[in-house]
């Protein structure tokens, strides 16, 4: 027989261990919890990020720039190209700048920029006649991985070279490259946004030797002649220090019949930063260059594609260099498209780097005014 105390005891004791089995159960209900239902959400939200790419819509307010001289001097004509105008873009959005490099769609009124931070933006260009006033309908979003979850950390992260490949930027396909970790995917373009990517390109076992922050800066697509349809990529520097002095700075050509190396001479020392086929089926490079002596130069560079054939060294004729007189940056982006009467224009984006002390996000719009632009070889 138990007294009273070893009752109370034994009470005490019974209700100790009622209350522990209550809360182990209810840590068993959560772990079930977090088995069952955690997988489902991590799920549905992958496939979100995959198949919707969530969309924000984002504030980018825009400064008309009118005369491509810092001094203000309304002068236009460039040699053969024709300053349009330009804008100066800033936003409330932390992720807004770092911009390597952009796509305008083919009526010129939407345009895609990707940054080395692996986000994007897409917005609706404003014009006046040919020239550039405003913008509108912004919206930004992140790059995904092929498992379609937000791309992490620099490596992941650094988007250097964006190309459309067909169809628009609501209904279409991009191709989009990377430094670091070297590559170059296939993204679709979608009225949501843009989402993939759905593969990557075979790339040369070469592409692996470049340094990890001078790799695949650019990419695009030949648009006519022999080559027409081809992907054509450039390192924005070389593979190795002693290749300085060598043929020059290396690049492919991905045909149907396998990919092809030719190189680009080197001329002052300029870093390959974007590249965009013209209509006529030559390639313009854009090229830019910092020096503490000299500040910022930028260099537009022409290509004839009659000379990419594997092994061969392009150089190409200069059809603009511009330093600090002028309105720019540190440009790192170029798209051609044609404009409403046939024009063939040229837009240009920096990449501030997110140093908004010191650096600006501009783009800029070019009319090129001749077809006429073949390089000597």
């Amino acid at each position: 027989m138990m007294n009273k105390k070893q009752k109370a005891g034994r009470h005490k004791n019974l209700c100790h261990d009622t209350s522990e089995w209550a809360a182990c159960a209810l840590c068993g209900l959560f772990l079930i919890a977090i088995f069952v239902l955690l997988p489902v959400s991590l799920a549905a939200k992958k496939k979100s990020s995959h198949d919707g790419a969530p969309v924000s819509k984002v504030k980018v307010t825009a400064r008309q720039i009118d005369s491509f001289y810092r001094s203000g001097k309304q002068t236009t004509q460039f040699g053969k190209l024709r300053f349009l105008g330009g804008l100066e873009l800033t936003s409330d959005w932390r992720g807004f700048g770092g911009w390597s490099d952009l796509v305008v769609d083919k009526d010129g009124r939407r345009f895609l920029a990707i940054s080395d931070e692996g986000h994007w933006l897409r917005a609706t260009l404003q014009y006046q006649g040919l020239k550039p006033v405003g913008i509108a309908n912004a919206s930004r979003g992140d790059l995904h991985a092929l498992s379609g979850r937000v791309l992490k950390g620099k490596r992941e992260r650094d988007a250097e070279g964006a190309v459309l490949l067909d169809g628009t930027l609501e209904n279409g396909s991009l191709l989009i490259s990377f430094e670091r970790i070297h590559r170059i995917g296939r993204f679709k373009a979608l009225r949501q946004g843009i989402v993939g990517p759905s593969q990557y390109l075979t790339l040369p076992r070469e592409v692996r030797t470049l340094k990890r922050n001078k790799g695949i800066e650019s990419v695009g697509v030949i648009r006519a002649g022999r080559l027409k349809g081809s992907i054509i990529a450039v390192a924005e520097r070389y593979r190795r220090a002693r290749d300085r002095n060598s043929r020059g700075r290396p690049g492919w050509i991905f045909t149907a019949n396998g990919t092809q190396r030719f190189y680009v001479k080197d001329r002052g020392d300029m870093d390959i930063t974007s590249l965009a086929g013209l209509p006529g089926g030559d390639v313009l490079l854009l090229e830019r260059r910092f020096r503490w002596s000299e500040g910022i130069k930028i260099r537009l560079r022409c290509i004839h594609t009659d000379g990419l054939r594997p092994g061969e060294v392009v150089d190409g004729k200069v059809i603009l260099e511009a330093g600090l007189d002028f309105e720019i940056d540190n440009m790192e982006g170029l798209s051609v498209h044609r404009g409403p009467g046939g024009e063939t224009i040229l837009t240009l984006i920096s990449d501030d780097n997110f140093n908004k002390l010191l650096q600006r996000t501009i783009l800029l719009q070019f009319q090129l005014e001749t077809s006429d632009v073949s390089p000597v070889m």
